[in-house]
C-alpha cells in the first residue's frame, strides 16, 4: 500500500508539470495570434493616418497642427507600441511622412509615405465627355 501511495503522488506532480506546460503552449499561440491580426491593422491605421496628416498639409493648415493631430490620431488608434521618428515634411510639390512603429522594443513597421502636390480634383483626374456643358 505503501507503493501505491508513493506513485499516486508522483501522478499528481507530473499532472502540474502538464498543465504548465499546456499553460504555456496556449499563452504562446495567444500571443501569436494577436501579434498576426495586430500588425496588420497597425500599417493599415498608419498608413491611414499619414494619409490624412499630408492631405492636412497640402491646405492652408500649419504643418505642427497637421504633426499634432497624426500623433493624437496614432495614439488613439494604436494602444500597443509606439511610433518614432516621425517627420513630416512639405514642399510646394509634395508632402512627405517618415516613422517607424515598435512593439516590444523592436521595430516592426518603417513607414514612408509621399502625396505629390497640389492634389487635383476630381474633375482634373476625370474629365468628362460632356465637361462642355
Amino acid at each position: 500500500m505503501n507503493h501505491f501511495h508513493l506513485q499516486i503522488e508522483n501522478q499528481k506532480g507530473s499532472a502540474a508539470i502538464e498543465a504548465t506546460f499546456a499553460i504555456l503552449f496556449f499563452s504562446i499561440l495567444i500571443g501569436a495570434g494577436f501579434l498576426a491580426l495586430y500588425l496588420p491593422y497597425a500599417r493599415t491605421w498608419i498608413h491611414r493616418s499619414s494619409y490624412e496628416a499630408m492631405i492636412c498639409s497640402s491646405t492652408k493648415s500649419s504643418l505642427s497642427l497637421c504633426r499634432k493631430q497624426l500623433k493624437m490620431r496614432l495614439k488613439t488608434g494604436l494602444p500597443f507600441g509606439k511610433i518614432q521618428g516621425l517627420s513630416l515634411k512639405k514642399t510646394n510639390s509634395s508632402s512627405d511622412i517618415r516613422a517607424s512603429f515598435t512593439l516590444f522594443d523592436a521595430t516592426v513597421l518603417e513607414i514612408e509615405d509621399h502625396l505629390d502636390l497640389p492634389l487635383m480634383t476630381r474633375d482634373e483626374r476625370n474629365p468628362s465627355l460632356f465637361s462642355f456643358f
